[in-house]
């Protein structure tokens, strides 16, 4: 199973459950449900295909801790592409080393996000049949030397942390996980998304 159809089936059990929660300034900003994540996501998808995005092309993402980051990192996992997620606050320099390495063929930013981000009805597109071995992303890590170094994660890798973490932690849906960790990092990206979604639980 891969991460989007993982997602998906929670989405069905408990489609208004409140998923992504966004904290401005100590107070929460707005909400989403798992379905209005999922439309988003799936309304995303077609935009990025209509841009030309298809199975492994890679997608830099550069977008602070939000929703829009989420849609964005699911929606290029929906056709099968791999992201590759960054933080805005990166130098000029380092992210672009970084993204010299993943060579991307799209870069979503916060100057062009709202483009590809929709949360209206999704669009019909065909979806590439992606299997759990399958790359979702390419996560960067400093190491020793502070040079890029991409590491692959898959859908299975995602999926099992998710899974494991939920167990681990013994979450349940009443459980609002607090991100403030970097989603650009594999910490909060398998623990506070995946973990979430395993359990059925909240994002903030």
């Amino acid at each position: 199973m891969n991460l989007v159809l993982y997602f998906e089936n929670r989405v069905r059990q408990n489609p208004d459950k409140i998923f992504l929660a966004q904290e401005v300034n100590g107070h929460i900003s707005q909400e989403f449900t798992y379905y209005q994540i999922h439309q988003a996501v799936r309304r995303t998808a077609a935009n990025l295909a209509q841009a030309g995005i298809s199975y492994q092309n890679r997608v830099a993402i550069v977008l602070p801790n939000s929703p829009e980051l989420v849609i964005s990192w699911f929606a290029v996992n929906y056709l099968g592409a791999i992201a590759g997620i960054f933080e805005p606050i990166l130098s000029n320099q380092e992210l672009l080393t970084k993204l010299d390495h993943l060579e991307p063929r799209l870069v979503i930013g916060e100057n062009n996000v709202d483009q590809f981000i929709a949360y209206n009805p999704p669009l019909q597109i065909d979806t590439y049949s992606v299997k759990d071995r399958d790359p979702a992303t390419i996560v960067y890590s400093s190491g020793t030397t502070g040079q890029p170094k991409g590491v692959v994660e898959s859908h299975f890798n995602y999926i099992f942390a998710g899974e494991g973490f939920a167990h681990w932690m013994n979450l349940d849906a009443k459980d609002r996980l607090y991100t403030c960790l970097s989603l650009a990092r594999i910490n909060a990206q398998a623990y506070s998304v995946m973990g979430a979604i395993a359990a059925g639980a909240t994002t903030i």
